[in-house]
Order: C-alpha cells, then sequence, then structure tokens
C-alpha cells in the first residue's frame, strides 16, 4: 500500500503542520508481474475527521516500465477532481 500525505506548514512553519489531505493506492493482487491492478482512496482532512472524496481502481498499470509518480498521476487523471 502507498499512503500519500499532503501538509500544510503556515507560514512554512513545520511545526505548525497539520494534514489536509491522504491518498491510499492499494495494490489489489489481481494483477501480473508486469501490469499492477490498484484501487485508491482520496480523502481530504486530517487525523480527526476526514471526507472520502472519491474512490476507484487502476487496472493493467505497467509496473516495470512506469514508477510511482507515474501511478499517482494516472489517479489523479482518473478521479477527475
Amino acid at each position: 500500500m502507498l499512503r500519500v500525505i499532503i501538509e500544510l506548514f503556515p507560514k512554512g512553519d513545520v511545526s505548525e503542520g497539520r494534514v489536509i489531505a491522504e491518498g491510499y493506492i492499494i495494490n489489489n493482487l489481481e494483477g501480473t508481474k508486469e501490469e499492477g491492478n490498484y484501487n485508491y482512496m482520496l480523502k481530504l482532512g486530517g487525523s480527526g475527521v476526514q471526507s472520502i472524496l472519491c474512490t476507484g481502481k487502476i487496472s493493467k498499470f505497467k509496473r516495470k516500465k512506469d514508477n510511482v509518480w507515474k501511478l499517482l498521476t494516472t489517479v489523479l487523471k482518473k478521479a477527475k477532481l
């Protein structure tokens, strides 16, 4: 599983940072060594109340050819936020 965390640091102050969004990309084990299939979930909010923005599935991702940034980009494009 991959977890993407987006944090906000007001005025660049790391000590005041807070999580404003999270995303999860989970290998659903339905793929092959060459092509991965993944479920994803994108949420708004931090450690308290969170709201799910969207969920979905990525199929036949070329895991040997493309890297993790391409996977994240693919999820964001498919989510159409």
